[in-house]
């Protein structure tokens, strides 16, 4: 819970307190004394009265549901479920390793980056015991989040050698597709469990622009109707479906197919601009409940990593 201690109208680089505490829909404002809010954060009226709710009361008193709760119960899981998409901020590009010029300025440069990472979602702060690494989107960024150190907090600090977040995709003929030969068999025995499964699977282009410069995006995991199948799937779950109903070894694959595919063939660099389609999955010989899961991510990795090894560089 937030407590605003006031609403100001921005002008020009002026500050005026908003007439009658009001900001209409579409206006911009700013508030005044937010402690935990952070960008794409939705603000809701806690104190608003169930009277906005259309038949919640009579005389004056609260009114049960047939369920046995009252409307103080409904309201709170209307204001729960009310919030807006936020913001989808780019991955990071560069990669730049700083150090304060002194141990005592240290922990003022961690609590300023921390600032600076509530108001900015693509800056993105790795601290460890031995370095600070801040990525973003580009050298341009970088110096910006360098000078308001200076500027805003008093901050001079050592700057190594930028990296650059280098990303690994597959170059298509066209629409055309890469696809394994047929299944794909695990078997192997891992701290005395056999882990058995097999995949058949799909690569293909993620977007099918003729743009020479496309963004890197992430890849995309898809299931096929057989692969929906065998797991007793509805044929139109949704992803979100997918990751809260159905069961660990479903789950499983898909966390093995994503997890290979952040590691490319040339180097350790995620692949990008890629759609995974599971065609086919086989673990008939896995008898055991236990066993699946781990079998089944395996075993989409290895296909994964089988199918990138044929392919020419």
């Amino acid at each position: 819970t937030e407590r605003v201690g006031g609403m100001l109208e921005l002008s020009g680089g002026q500050f005026d307190n908003l007439p009658e505490g009001k900001c209409m829909s579409g206006d911009v404002c700013a508030l005044v004394g937010l402690k935990g809010v952070v960008t794409g954060d939705t603000l809701l009226l806690t104190s608003a009265s169930t009277d906005a709710l259309p038949g919640d009361q009579t005389n004056g008193k609260k009114k049960k549901s047939k369920s046995g709760k009252n409307n103080d119960d409904h309201w709170k899981q209307y204001m729960e479920g009310v919030h807006l998409a936020g913001l989808t901020s780019p991955k990071p590009v560069l990669t730049l390793r700083i150090e304060a010029n002194s141990s005592s300025e240290q922990s003022r440069l961690s609590a300023a980056l921390a600032l600076l990472a509530v108001e900015d979602p693509s800056l993105v702060v790795k601290e460890t015991p031995t370095n600070t690494l801040i990525s973003g989107l580009g050298e341009l960024h970088m110096e910006i989040v360098l000078d308001r150190l200076r500027r805003e907090f008093g901050l001079e600090v050592r700057t190594g050698k930028p990296a650059v977040a280098y990303r690994e995709t597959v170059l298509f003929d066209g629409d055309e597709a890469v696809e394994t030969d047929g299944f794909v068999e695990y078997d192997r025995t891992v701290g005395g469990v056999q882990l058995q499964g097999a995949v058949r699977l799909r690569l293909s282009p993620l977007s099918t622009s003729e743009s020479s410069c496309i963004p890197p995006e992430d890849p995309l995991v898809t299931l096929s109707p057989e692969t929906r199948a065998f797991f007793n799937m509805d044929p139109l779950a949704s992803s979100d479906e997918i990751e809260h109903k159905y069961p660990p070894a479903l789950k499983a694959l898909l966390s093995g197919a994503r997890g290979s595919l952040k590691r490319g063939r040339l180097g350790p660099y995620p692949l990008a601009n890629l759609t995974c389609h599971i065609l086919e999955v086989d673990s008939e010989m896995t008898t055991s409940p236990d066993t699946m899961p781990g079998a089944m991510r395996a075993a989409a990795a290895n296909a994964i990593t089988t199918l990138l090894e044929t392919l020419k560089n």
